[in-house]
């Protein structure tokens, strides 16, 4: 392959090359690739370009490496196209992200039997019906250097990570500490100790007070999709993380001296999708992949751009609405996968990039004071903010943690119809959403919902198929008051 960079990863390769002798450990990590097959070239072509100066470079990813671009996510066999990419890179190894699971076990368990490294996670518990076959950790060796990982994945306010709960049935997640403690045999069995986390930069940063007493050296992360241009140490740990979907990749080069971490050096590098370098044979492999003419259909226009996130959640609580002849929909903000859209062709391949998860349209019926509930109890789940709506309009307060992002104390302060009318607490309303929001933020006490079996994007696509142009300008119906608390 072709060794000569772009400007700017000359200048790195350059600098970090005069070091390169024995006894040093190059990693070359990302996190939240989210299936970004068109930047996988670019990774290519620095990686290939960096075992140049560190043949025996390990290259890590910190989860989420599926779900984000369709041409991955509807392949006939879900995720192949990431799979293959991330085995022509050479990756040695990758956490268990949230998004692993949104394909489901026999998804998960094809893309780790194919896939031509590990997938590390100590803290998951599955049965061995599921074939889904990780390990808790696993050693290197880089020279005489020995390296241990340790992989972790986070857990929500429910215990599992954040994804559809009918995903994760039957599969167990312990606290990570727990797991960290039991394998602090590692630290005597290796000169570098890591762990490969899929929790959060905030997360991480915390953690480190937990696990300095067990020797981790550092914390490779993602979940959060923090970029961290200058990775530190904290509690004599270092922290990293390198933004998402493969816009960024971070390099650490650790000296060690005598099975101890004597010093280290980081340096995040931006994969430019102006960088004319690319790796040929990958480039061949993304086009073959895009060269899908279902993904290129154009559906409907745009006629003035979407210029926030809630306006595209309108759409699509609009496009459930109409679909399931309801007189409410919601859409989890968490779930609307982008947050602008230019003037021009709205593809099926943007619908895909816009509602990536499958989840099913559910019917339900629910009175005022139960959609309520529903509207506050998928700000408290979801994370991302209050949920998206059609039918109604409604102002809503709560708290949220910075540091863990967590919503609490949610207060519906107002809430009308659309068109300004009452609404009653005490009637019963026609309710469409998704299987995700029912199984995280379905009133206990209310009606458990209808399926449909019917993917909530078979309604988005037959609403932008049957509306020929789209203009949301000026379309908002949720008001936040939103208290920090650091």
């Amino acid at each position: 392959m072709m060794k000569k960079l772009f400007l700017t990863f000359s200048a790195v390769v350059a600098a970090i090359s005069l070091n390169a002798q024995s006894g040093k450990v190059a990693i070359l990590s990302v996190n939240d690739m989210h299936a970004q097959i068109n930047q996988m070239p670019r990774f290519a072509f620095i990686a290939d370009s960096l075992r140049g100066v560190y043949p025996d470079l390990l290259i890590l990813s910190a989860g989420d490496n599926r779900t984000g671009d369709p041409i991955n996510d509807q392949y006939p066999e879900p995720s192949y196209p990431m799979m293959a990419l991330m085995n022509y890179v050479g990756f040695h190894g990758s956490a268990i992200g949230n998004h692993e699971f949104d394909g489901g076990p026999k998804s998960l368990a094809y893309q780790i039997a194919n896939s031509n490294f590990r997938y590390i996670c100590a803290n998951m518990e599955t049965p061995d019906s599921m074939h889904i076959w990780t390990t808790p950790y696993n050693f290197y060796k880089v020279g005489d250097v020995r390296v241990g990982v340790l992989g972790l994945v986070q857990r929500g306010v429910s215990g599992i990570p954040d994804c559809h709960p009918a995903r994760v049935v039957g599969m167990k997640f312990n606290p990570e500490i727990d797991k960290v403690k039991e394998y602090a045999w590692m630290r005597n069995d290796c000169d570098l100790f890591i762990l490969l986390t899929h929790r959060g930069y905030e997360e991480d940063v915390d953690f480190t007070k937990d696990v300095a007493p067990y020797g981790v050296d550092a914390i490779i992360g993602g979940h959060s999709h923090t970029l961290v241009e200058n990775p530190t140490s904290h509690n004599g740990i270092l922290v990293t993380q390198a933004m998402w979907k493969l816009k960024y990749c971070t390099l650490t080069v650790f000296d060690v001296v005598d099975g101890k971490v004597a010093g280290y050096k980081c340096q995040t590098i931006a994969i430019d999708k102006k960088n004319p370098n690319i790796d040929p044979k990958a480039k061949a492999m993304v086009d073959q992949f895009n060269d899908n003419p279902a993904m290129k259909r154009v559906l409907t226009n745009v006629t003035a751009p979407f210029t926030e996130k809630e306006q595209l959640g309108c759409l699509m609580s609009d496009a459930l609405k109409e679909g399931l002849d309801a007189d409410i929909a919601f859409q989890n903000r968490g779930g609307v996968r982008f947050a602008t859209k230019e003037v021009g062709p709205f593809t099926v391949r943007d619908m895909y990039n816009l509602d990536p998860f499958g989840n099913e349209a559910v019917i339900i019926n629910l009175t005022g004071e139960q959609v309520k509930q529903l509207i506050a109890g998928c700000i408290a789940e979801d994370g991302y903010g209050a949920p998206c709506c059609a039918g109604i309009k409604y102002e809503v307060s709560y708290d949220r943690i910075v540091k863990s992002g967590e919503q609490k104390n949610v207060k519906i302060n107002k809430i009308t119809m659309e068109d300004g009318k009452k609404f009653d607490p005490k009637k019963t309303y026609k309710v469409a959403t998704s299987t995700f929001v029912i199984s995280t933020s379905l009133p206990s006490d209310s009606d458990q919902g209808t399926n449909t079996f019917t993917p909530c994007s078979d309604h988005l696509m037959k609403y932008l198929e049957t509306h020929p142009n789209l203009d949301y300008t000026g379309v908002a119906r949720v008001k936040e008051n939103i208290n920090l608390i650091q």
